[in-house]
C-alpha cells in the first residue's frame, strides 16, 4: 500500500505541474523549454511507473484468486509447486532493495519538483500575474506551498549589496518588517533587470542575511562563496565588512542613547526620593537637593518648577530698603532683554559671515592676479619664441638666396 500511495502522490504532483504549465501557456506566458521538457519527462515516467505497479498488482490479485480456488478445491496440499508469492502474498526477493531505491529516487524527484515549482512561480511573477482569480489560486496552490530552494552564492552577493544599499537594519523596531519587505521587492526588481529574478520574502531575506553575517564574523564568507570570480568574492567580502562596521556603529549609538536615558531616569528618581524625604523630614537647604533642570534634555516645565521663590518683605523692611536704597535704572522687561540678545547674536553672526566673505573675495582676487601674471609670462615667452623663429626663417631665406645667386653665376659662366 505504501508503494501505491507514493505512486499516487507522485502522479498527482506531476499532474498539478502539467496543469499549471498548460495554464501558463494558455495565458501567453513564456516557459523555458528545458523546464517544459523536464515536466513532460517526469509526467511520462510517473505514468509508466503507475502502469507497471498496476500490472504488478493485477498479477498479484490473480495469484491470490488462484490460491483461493486451490484451497477450496483441496489442491493446495497436493501441489507443491505453488509459488511462495501466491501462497503467502508476501513481497518477492529484492523488494526491500527496490523500495530503498524507489525512496532515493523519490527524494531526487521531490528536489527536482521543488526547483521546477520555483521556476514556474518566478515565470508567473515575471509575467505580471497576481493570482487574484480562483482558478489561478487553485492551480498555484502547490507552488505556494513548495519549499523555497537554497540560496546560491551569487544570490548571497546580490542580497548583501541590496542590504548595503537600503540598510533596513537602521529602521525602528516597528518598521523593521516593512523595511525587509521593501528590500525583498527591490531585490526581485533589481535581479530581474540583470537576469534571473530572486523571488524571496522579507523574513527569508532577513534570516539569510543574519546567517551570512554570522558566517562573516567567523571568517567563513569565502567558504560559502563556492562559485564566482575572485573579484566578485573580494567585493562581497568588502561589502560584508562595511555592513559589519555599520551595524556595530548603529548598535553602539543605540546603547549610548539607552545609557543616557537610563542615567536621566536614575537622576530623576534620585531627585524625587530626595524631595520626598525633605517633605517628610521638614525644611532642608535648597542646594543639598538634586536639580533636574541641569540634566540634558530637561523640559521647560521641569526648568520652570525649579525657579526660586522671592522672599516676602515686611512693611518695615520695605520702608528701610526704600530709605537706604540708591535710585537705580529701571530694569528692562524680560522680552526686551531677550530681543536685544537675539539682535546682538544676529549682528555677530552677520559680522562673522561678512568677514568670511571678504576673506574669500581677497583669496579669489589673489588667485586672479596670479593667473593673469602667469598668462602674461606665457604670452611674453610665446612672443619671444615667435620672433626667434621669424629671425631664423629670414636668415635661412637669405642664405638660400645667396646660394641661388652663386648657382646662377656659375651657370652663366659655364654657358659663356
Amino acid at each position: 500500500m505504501e508503494i501505491e500511495a507514493r505512486v499516487a502522490a507522485d502522479s498527482s504532483a506531476a499532474d498539478a505541474r502539467v496543469l499549471q504549465l498548460l495554464e501558463l501557456k494558455s495565458k501567453g506566458i513564456e516557459v523555458p523549454k528545458d523546464l517544459e521538457k523536464r515536466i513532460h519527462a517526469e509526467w511520462d515516467l510517473v505514468q509508466a511507473t503507475y502502469k507497471e505497479q498496476l500490472n504488478d498488482l493485477t498479477g498479484r490479485m490473480d495469484n491470490i484468486q488462484k490460491c483461493t480456488a486451490w484451497t477450496k478445491n483441496g489442491l493446495l496440499r497436493q501441489n507443491p509447486e505453488v509459488p511462495p508469492a501466491a501462497m503467502q502474498g508476501t513481497k518477492r526477493k529484492g523488494d526491500n532493495e527496490g523500495d530503498h531505491a524507489e525512496g532515493s529516487k523519490k527524494k531526487k524527484k521531490k528536489k527536482v519538483a521543488e526547483a521546477e515549482d520555483e521556476e514556474l512561480q518566478c515565470a508567473s511573477l515575471e509575467s505580471g500575474e497576481d493570482g487574484s482569480g480562483e482558478e489561478v489560486e487553485e492551480g498555484s496552490k502547490q507552488v505556494k506551498n513548495a519549499r523555497s530552494p537554497p540560496w546560491l552564492p551569487w544570490q548571497d552577493r546580490f542580497l548583501a549589496a541590496e542590504v548595503l544599499k537600503h540598510q533596513p537594519f537602521l529602521a525602528t523596531r516597528r518598521d523593521t518588517q516593512q523595511a525587509w519587505k521593501n528590500l525583498a521587492q527591490e531585490l526581485e526588481n533589481d535581479s530581474k533587470k540583470k537576469g534571473t529574478a530572486i523571488c524571496r520574502t522579507g523574513p527569508a531575506c532577513s534570516a539569510r542575511f543574519k546567517k551570512i553575517l554570522a558566517a562573516h564574523k567567523q571568517d567563513e564568507t569565502c567558504s560559502l562563496q563556492k562559485t564566482g570570480t575572485n573579484e566578485e568574492v573580494d567585493e562581497h567580502v568588502q561589502v560584508m565588512t562595511d555592513l559589519v562596521a555599520l551595524i556595530d556603529g548603529h548598535m553602539t549609538a543605540k546603547e549610548h542613547v539607552s545609557m543616557g536615558v537610563k542615567a536621566k531616569a536614575s537622576k530623576e528618581q534620585k531627585a524625587a526620593l530626595e524631595l520626598r524625604d525633605a517633605a517628610m523630614k521638614g525644611m532642608r537647604p535648597r542646594n543639598t537637593l538634586s536639580d533636574i533642570a541641569q540634566l540634558d534634555g530637561a523640559t521647560t516645565r521641569e526648568k520652570q518648577s525649579q525657579r526660586k521663590r522671592k522672599r516676602a518683605q515686611t512693611a518695615n523692611s520695605a520702608e528701610s530698603d526704600k530709605e537706604n536704597s540708591v535710585p537705580s535704572v529701571a530694569k528692562r522687561s524680560r522680552n526686551q532683554i531677550t530681543l536685544a540678545s537675539v539682535l546682538q547674536q544676529r549682528e555677530e553672526e552677520d559680522t562673522k559671515r561678512l568677514e568670511e566673505a571678504c576673506a574669500r573675495d581677497e583669496r579669489r582676487h589673489e588667485q586672479l592676479v596670479n593667473g593673469f601674471e602667469r598668462l602674461t609670462q606665457g604670452l611674453a615667452t610665446l612672443t619671444d619664441t615667435i620672433q626667434y623663429l621669424m629671425r631664423r626663417d629670414s636668415e635661412a631665406n637669405a642664405q638660400q638666396t645667396e646660394v641661388l645667386k652663386i648657382l646662377s653665376t656659375v651657370l652663366q659662366q659655364k654657358n659663356n
